[in-house]
């Protein structure tokens, strides 16, 4: 079995419709780099939109991607771009 890379997963957790913050990172994927690879992922043709939310403790930034941006992503894989 092939071991799939922190990016690799993240781009699946992405491309299943989640939102992910830098907390998210750390304690799901053990990824401290999130900022590399949300930069990776964009210059891989993925289209992750960013938020900065509001909170308590300060603000903080959401990434995620649109339905329409994933349905688009499938298309092109499909179509073999």
């Amino acid at each position: 079995m092939i071991k799939k890379s922190k990016k690799q997963k993240v781009k699946e957790y992405l491309l299943q419709g989640n939102s992910i913050t830098g907390l998210d990172f750390i304690t799901k994927f053990h990824v401290t780099s999130y900022r590399d690879i949300i930069y990776h992922l964009r210059q891989a043709g993925l289209a992750i939109s960013d938020v900065e939310e509001r909170h308590s403790d300060g603000m903080h930034k959401r990434w995620f991607m649109t339905a329409e941006d994933i349905a688009k992503y499938h298309q092109a894989i499909k179509a073999g771009k």
